[in-house]
């Protein structure tokens, strides 16, 4: 045994659930939530303005124009320089903290939050695949909680971790609402998800999954990508995304605890305007 240390572990590697489609209208009416959560109307009365999102991902391009701006942290805890934008973080991003109202390309869920860009995850095999290593998702969940995060977005799933269960059993005990990918392919819908108190989310198209599983739109999503432009992209990677950005609404609202907050429909659906106003599905 060495003085000072409580265990030792191997480090373990992650996997992002999205895929990116072909490109498409990247304008704000092909959004799915501007239909299904009625994200203008809820914009109107909220739009995370005060509220900070940990974004543990790839490699953001926080220069992107319908991006700039919008980060209060750009941190690289995979080693080495950041190098070139990835394309996975960037859309997360976008979904998530778009500016809205600016002419360009789409509006994210939660544009007047500020968002943390925590790089914990690379781009392998030519970018179609993005990987994370438990050591650089320790640092960043770390710097999330020490920065006083709102929200923590991990687009991610793979095998159980000590290190990283305690620290996401850390942030739930600060109040920091983690919102995490639910694996069917893994046993409990894999881990973070399957950690008590984290929100696990999946794509609305692989119903049915079980009860306590929040769903949101995952297909042909129009957002950001590296370098600039718009495209589409698929999977429950951006379904976690775009909640992550809702909860952002309702903690705009003074909502406490805001996992409480949400709100689903019979079918697992989540329902927005009842998440953001309470009550209610009909938005004001």
């Amino acid at each position: 045994k060495v003085p000072g240390v409580a265990w030792s572990q191997r480090m373990t590697s992650y996997a992002m659930p999205g895929k990116v489609g072909a490109a498409g209208d990247p304008l704000y009416p092909a959004q799915p939530t501007a239909r299904e959560w009625k994200l203008r109307d809820l914009q109107r009365q909220e739009t995370g303005r005060g509220v900070k999102i940990a974004i543990v991902d790839s490699q953001v391009d926080v220069t992107h124009p319908d991006l700039a701006g919008q980060f209060v942290s750009d941190e690289n805890f995979v080693g080495g320089s950041a190098g070139r934008p990835e394309a996975h973080g960037t859309h997360v991003a976008g979904l998530i903290g778009a500016k809205a109202g600016n002419g360009l390309g789409v509006a994210g869920v939660a544009p007047g939050a500020r968002m943390m860009a925590l790089r914990a995850c690379r781009e392998v095999d030519g970018g179609r695949k993005t990987l994370c290593s438990s050591l650089a998702l320790a640092q960043a969940l770390q710097f999330a909680i020490e920065h006083q995060a709102n929200v923590i977005n991990l687009s991610l799933s793979g095998p159980r971790d000590q290190l990283l269960g305690k620290l996401v059993d850390a942030a739930l005990a600060r109040k920091i609402t983690v919102v995490a990918a639910y694996d069917q392919t893994q046993p409990d819908g894999g881990f973070p998800a399957s950690i008590r108190g984290v929100v696990p989310v999946a794509d609305e198209a692989l119903q049915p999954l079980p009860v306590g599983v929040y769903l949101a739109p995952g297909r042909d999503l129009p957002t950001t990508q590296p370098g600039g432009g718009w495209g589409l992209v698929d999977g429950t990677s951006y379904a976690v995304a775009q909640v992550s950005g809702l909860l952002a609404l309702a903690a705009g609202r003074g909502k406490r605890p805001l996992s409480a907050s949400l709100v689903r429909a019979s079918d697992g659906k989540v329902e927005a305007c009842a998440t953001v106003f309470g009550g209610s599905t009909r938005c004001p």
